[in-house]
């Protein structure tokens, strides 16, 4: 509901402060209910960690911190310790704030004659879908984030039923089964079994009321896939389901182990480039991608001659990083044929990607380096038709 409508009220439009607090207000209830609001947390123990520096503008940069922990042997006896002791490993990653403006155009009436203030009743409506744009819009940056899409940052690591090397390779015995998702936890707890990607350290499980716990993020093809399976069917007749309504989690569908399987919505959109901010999000979600591997929502992606691939998402820990800088801000600017309309801007300061961390002092060795990986999270592809 427009929480502004019927009111009548003005505040003060040079008045920047009063101008944001306005705009939060408005947009708040409406991020509350968006897909990944049960994930974003502002720690490292959350599968989407969010700092803020309030102060960053445009090109700021925000540091995320990571400490490592100590791994070294003991000494027996009176075998000398002074000069044994572990460096202490410190890790780091930053994020470039960018600038991003959305905007309304409000039609012919422009309603600034009192210059310094704001009609709430005609403006809340652009607030209102200002803020619902700008909501779809950052679901979709943490969507495509997570599959790699954003700037063209592929996965480190990707996980394919009986380790398919490419997308071309999967055929229609690569379905997501109880069997697949089975062993998808197992890696999820080994860091292994990869069709790409080295082995690498196990992801970290985000802790909460239901204990470590894992998410795997699929889409509706793959749901549907998951339903068809008889193994499935014969675990959700004997599943105890009273719990499953309390949880904060939209599209929830059931637990293999430690691993929570969700069902996200699917992408309806277009994308100028693989750029943050470039794509236009009719409705945010999970984007599919064809055997040569273009993306749903870019102009070169076709399905004829093509295998369609689904891709999920598995997160642990800080799998996904997002920064945000100086507060939202609402302008107006009337045209310059004599203010006859006018438009309304949501400017925004942020930027977001996946955790790859940067060792301060140095590393881990073999199979438990944290550089040079996706930190929290693995994708899994499977095969839906084609």
């Amino acid at each position: 509901m427009d929480r502004f409508s019927g009111q009548t009220g003005v505040i003060p439009y040079k008045n920047k402060l009063a101008r944001q607090k306005w705009l939060r207000e408005g947009i708040t209830p409406i991020m509350e209910q968006s897909f990944w609001a049960a994930y974003i947390g502002n720690d490292k123990n959350a599968a989407v960690y969010q700092a803020a520096d309030f102060s960053a503008g445009d090109g700021h940069t925000v540091v995320f911190d990571f400490d490592g922990f100590l791994s070294n042997e003991g000494r027996r006896g009176k075998e000398q310790a002074y000069g044994y002791g572990e460096t202490k490993k410190k890790f780091s990653s930053m994020i470039t704030i960018e600038r991003g403006r959305y905007v309304v155009h409000n039609g012919d009436e422009f309603d600034l004659e009192n210059i310094d203030a704001i009609d709430l009743a005609q403006h809340s409506d652009s607030v209102r879908k200002l803020g619902e744009l700008w909501t779809k819009n950052k679901n979709q940056r943490i969507f495509d984030i997570a599959q790699g899409f954003a700037d063209g940052k592929e996965p480190t690591h990707i996980w394919r039923p009986n380790k398919r090397s490419t997308l071309a390779d999967l055929t229609d015995t690569d379905v997501l089964t109880v069997d697949v998702l089975t062993e998808i936890e197992l890696t999820c707890r080994t860091g292994q079994g990869f069709a790409v990607g080295r082995d690498r350290m196990p992801l970290i499980p985000v802790s909460g009321n239901y204990g470590g716990r894992y998410t795997m993020i699929i889409d509706a093809y793959q749901e549907a896939q998951l339903r068809k399976d008889a193994e499935w069917k014969d675990i959700m007749k004997h599943a105890d389901v009273r719990g499953q309504k309390n949880r904060l989690i939209q599209g929830y569908i059931g637990s293999i182990g430690l691993l929570d399987i969700v069902t996200a919505p699917s992408f309806y959109g277009s994308s100028s480039s693989k750029a943050q901010y470039k794509t236009s999000v009719i409705a945010s979600g999970m984007r599919m991608l064809n055997s040569r591997g273009v993306y749903q929502g870019e102009k070169t992606f076709t399905l004829e001659g093509e295998k369609q691939i689904s891709r999920a998402i598995v997160l642990g820990q800080s799998a996904i990083q997002l920064a945000s800088g100086k507060s939202p801000d609402f302008k107006l600017q009337e045209s310059e044929d004599f203010g006859i309309d006018s438009e309304s801007a949501i400017i925004v300061y942020s930027n977001g990607q996946k955790t790859q961390l940067e060792a301060e002092t140095e590393d881990y060795q073999g199979q438990a380096a944290l550089t040079g990986i996706d930190f929290g999270m693995f994708v899994v592809d499977t095969y839906i038709a084609g």
